[in-house]
């Protein structure tokens, strides 16, 4: 039991940081509009030099929220923060001036704009979860399961942890700023286009 605490502990500081990108200041229509056309036009950029790019560096990852299909340590990364990471990706590629050039006329630093798809992107989920059944008993509900059942400790800390990180990847979406839902509520078809396409 101490493990699972501790455990609880170590995920807990992990997501620290994206805890407090919540703090960022509102987002506005405004904002959402420059950066759905920046996003237009890297994507144009990015297909025009798939060659020397990572296909998905720009894309937000499609998060599976099923208990039976707990999300990878890589989802998980790029569920929290995947305009961020694609931003990070593209100083590793060495293109971070030609994204700077695509996203700067739309009024935005690369972190900035990586910070502000992050935002949109949660603010989009948490509104596409309204009215959805509230997946945190059936999650909590599992976990207790997986605590009684005849695995060997070492599996059920696995599950347990990949049950742990998928009910926090969940809240950290159903969560996003009531400010933010509101204003990507009436872009949510955009958005949805973008995000799909």
């Amino acid at each position: 039991m101490a493990r699972l605490h501790l455990a609880a502990l170590v995920l807990l500081v992990a997501l620290l940081p994206l805890r407090l990108a919540h703090a960022a200041e509102p987002l506005e229509s405004d904002q959402i509009s420059r950066w759905l056309a920046s996003m237009s036009d890297l994507r144009t950029w990015s297909e025009a030099n798939e060659d020397r790019l990572d296909r998905d560096m720009f894309e937000p990852a499609s998060p599976r929220m099923s208990p039976m299909s707990p999300p990878s340590e890589e989802d998980i990364e790029r569920m929290r923060s995947p305009f961020t990471n694609g931003v990070a990706a593209a100083r590793t590629a060495g293109v971070e001036r030609e994204v700077l050039g695509i996203v700067e006329p739309h009024g935005f630093s690369l972190d900035e704009w990586g910070d502000t798809g992050d935002q949109i992107m949660r603010a989009y989920i948490a509104l596409q979860m309204e009215g959805q059944p509230d997946m945190t008993s059936k999650l909590d509900e599992t976990i207790q399961q997986m605590e009684n059942s005849p695995l060997s400790q070492t599996q059920k800390n696995q599950m347990i942890n990949s049950l742990m990180r998928t009910l926090d990847i969940y809240n950290m979406m159903k969560d996003a700023p009531a400010e933010d839902v509101e204003a990507v509520r009436p872009m949510a078809g955009t958005i949805r286009q973008t995000f799909e396409n």
